[in-house]
């Protein structure tokens, strides 16, 4: 069934377990752009950039502080970062709602996560329209389990591009209920899972493209609970998965 449309996680299970280089395609021809974003609307905007002329992080608005090239926010609010951060990363620790509007970003971690939200009310990742960005981590570390790790709640979307890379365990990795509504989000590889939940996974559109993972595509680890048997949701009959070789 490898290359065919695949109507269930179940089956996207077993042929993710026979294969160790795959791609994951979700397709959605619902505009998103219309919908509201009431749930993600968390406030003031502040801005994170790396200067390669000052060979710094400069933030312009409160509710972060920078050491060396980490960047520690601790109040809700919107927070977009551009430019190349080789050995840093971006890490919440908030009571607050906070959204990482990720703009031609490109950010490297030899010793953790990319995107480390230890705490967060909610956690927002928007990939901006028409940018490019890039993601890696370090492969070993205490502080995390993939190079975008959230302990709370954590939705993605955007239309912008996004390329990740896993070197210690997954692509994307939340401890409580992940949701991806929609961005070309591309897994290059993973020593685990490409995208990993603990709770619940919903897709509800956008372009997923995984591979070289050492473990499944998507996987969610959550305990069963009587008559709850459904923790990867992809929403909307428009949406087609299809489970691909590499060659």
């Amino acid at each position: 069934r490898i290359g065919s449309p695949v109507e269930s996680y179940k089956d996207v299970k077993n042929v993710a377990n026979s294969v160790h280089s795959y791609i994951l395609m979700v397709w959605s021809n619902i505009d998103r752009s219309e919908l509201t974003e009431s749930d993600d609307d968390v406030g003031d905007i502040s801005s994170i950039s790396y200067s390669d002329k000052d060979k710094k992080i400069n933030i312009n608005g409160s509710g972060a502080s920078v050491s060396g090239k980490i960047v520690t926010i601790t109040q809700g609010g919107e927070y977009t970062v551009s430019g190349k951060i080789t050995d840093g990363m971006i890490q919440v620790n908030s009571t607050a709602k906070v959204k990482i509007r990720l703009s031609n970003a490109n950010i490297s971690n030899s010793s953790g996560p990319a995107i480390l939200f230890a705490n967060a009310d909610k956690a927002f990742i928007t990939v901006a329209n028409g940018t490019t960005n890039y993601l890696s981590d370090g492969s070993s570390y205490s502080n995390g389990k993939g190079t975008i790790f959230s302990e709370t709640d954590l939705e993605i979307k955007g239309k912008g591009t996004l390329y990740i890379t896993a070197n210690y365990k997954h692509g994307i990795c939340c401890d409580n209920d992940l949701v991806i509504e929609n961005g070309i989000i591309n897994i290059q590889s993973a020593v685990k899972d490409g995208i990993h939940a603990k709770k619940s996974i919903e897709i509800s559109g956008g372009t997923i493209n995984i591979k070289n993972c050492e473990g499944d595509a998507i996987d969610c680890r959550c305990k069963l609970i009587e008559r709850q048997t459904i923790f990867i949701k992809i929403k909307s009959q428009l949406i087609i998965i299809a489970v691909m070789e590499m060659v």
